[in-house]
């Protein structure tokens, strides 16, 4: 009679788990009866991408990377045009890879001897080491730039292009353009070597033309690139010129030192060029493109090669998922970080403070249980998929103090030691530190000026000599 009693009783608690389970899956599918109209952040976005206007391939410097790495006999303008339209009719088909569809890319292969590859790695950080080594080597640089003048002139070749823009990802496939630019960074060492070769000759103009032609070009790149990849080795291309260029000013007289200063930058960084707001919305373009194809690959899953037990999970995880609300979800979010950005240069820090705790939020799942019902397989994804923009935004942003303490380094080096001209260049607001908006940090028995970057956790002192 007791064993009847618990067995009924196991039973009735077990019936009522499956009621329960059945009611709560239910109401789960009734919340998720419905996607979400396009949210206002993700209709700007789209407007914003449909208003961009195309770039022809003989003006798009992206075009003349993707055939940067071609032979020395070979254009790399007709290569990358070629590669340009493989990519394009490749993200054109649905279903196949990227890779399967376009020729493998070509790889940049320099013979460099042991002491000139040497002596580049004693110069991965710079200062006055660097400068010294290559003086110690100058027959080695002198002989590395006659081997390489080629790739020189190809580079100023890429320079000369007016303008940058990727093709936008399609089926979560995204053209290849980091991998292009790093192709690009063995002749950009050519070219800052040669400035400051220029500079140990005597040639301040001949060293400026190749300073101003590559300043120009990377903050073109900063402004119009669509990807936070691009946008970051662009950041890592202008601190190099700064860094290579403090060093050639050197090689020159206070006199000489005027003749060398490249006009651009007596401009500051703009808030185009420091923005992510496009970067961002190439993010949420490759989102989108992924979130699709994945929820096309779950409709056209072959539905016979699932036991019952399996087509219903998948049927029921299905409507767990909405493509719109995640889209709309992942928008918000970037469009949240972009306005935290869009800060004046002096309330940097505190702009970069708001995007960390945004990121937070965004990755912490910080949602009300009941919050979850809705969608909660694309607020997981959101979460998962969620990028550290700070540490892009940190890379651009310390750019302007940079050109400012660059600037400013090269202005006192042209006082030739006067006491008072020294101060008065340091106390021009223009040059001020953008981060404290006080003077830079001045070390007259060094002769150096420093700043406080912005780099997150253990932030770097920056230094130029003049």
């Amino acid at each position: 009679m007791a064993a009847s009693r618990a067995l009924r009783l196991s039973l009735w608690i077990l019936l009522s788990l499956l009621v329960l389970t059945a009611l709560a899956g239910l109401a789960l599918l009734l919340v998720n009866r419905h996607d979400e109209p396009i949210s206002e952040s993700a209709l700007k976005f789209t407007l914003m991408c449909q208003s961009r206007p195309p770039v022809e391939d003989a003006q798009n410097a992206y075009v003349y990377a993707l055939g940067f790495a071609a032979a020395r006999e070979d254009d790399p303008r007709s290569i990358g045009i070629d590669r340009m339209a493989q990519i394009n009719a490749a993200l054109q088909q649905p279903g196949k890879g990227l890779h399967a569809l376009v020729a493998p890319e070509q790889t940049l292969t320099l013979q460099r001897p042991p002491a000139l590859r040497n002596l580049l790695s004693e110069c991965r950080l710079m200062g006055p080491r660097c400068d010294d080594a290559l003086d110690a080597r100058i027959d080695v640089v002198r002989q590395w730039l006659a081997d390489e003048a080629w790739l020189l002139d190809r580079h100023r070749a890429l320079l000369a292009n007016s303008d940058w823009l990727e093709p936008r990802p399609v089926e979560g496939r995204a053209a290849p353009a980091s991998t292009q630019l790093m192709s690009v960074m063995p002749a950009h060492e050519v070219l800052l070597a040669q400035a400051w070769v220029h500079a140990r000759d005597g040639k301040p103009e001949a060293a400026r033309a190749l300073l101003e032609a590559d300043h120009r070009f990377w903050r073109m790149v900063l402004a119009n690139t669509e990807s936070l990849t691009t946008k970051s080795i662009a950041a890592t291309a202008l601190k190099r010129h700064f860094q290579y260029a403090n060093l050639a000013m050197r090689k020159l007289s206070p006199v000489q030192t005027a003749a060398f200063i490249p006009a651009g930058w007596q401009q500051p960084i703009s808030e185009e060029e420091r923005s992510m707001t496009w970067a961002l919305i190439g993010e949420w373009l490759y989102a989108n493109t992924s979130l699709d194809l994945s929820r096309r690959d779950a409709v056209d899953e072959d539905a016979a090669q699932r036991n019952l037990a399996g087509q219903i999970q998948h049927a029921f995880a299905s409507r767990l998922f909405k493509y719109q609300a995640t889209s709309n979800q992942i928008a918000e979010q970037y469009m949240d970080v972009a306005l935290a950005l869009d800060r004046p240069i002096a309330e940097t820090a505190d702009a970069m403070a708001s995007v960390q705790a945004l990121q937070s939020k965004a990755q912490g799942l910080k949602t009300p249980w009941y919050g979850m019902a809705y969608n909660p397989i694309g607020k997981i994804l959101t979460a998962i998929g969620h990028s550290r923009i700070d540490r892009y935004a940190t890379n651009v942003a310390n750019l302007e103090g940079l050109r400012r303490a660059s600037l400013l380094a090269a202005r006192l080096r042209a006082t030739s030691d006067d006491v008072e001209q020294a101060r008065q260049a340091l106390n021009t607001p223009d040059l001020f530190n953008p981060y404290s908006t006080g003077p830079m940090e001045w070390r007259p028995a060094e002769r150096m000026v420093a700043f406080v970057g912005l780099t997150s956790g253990d932030q770097e002192i920056h230094s130029f000599s003049y």
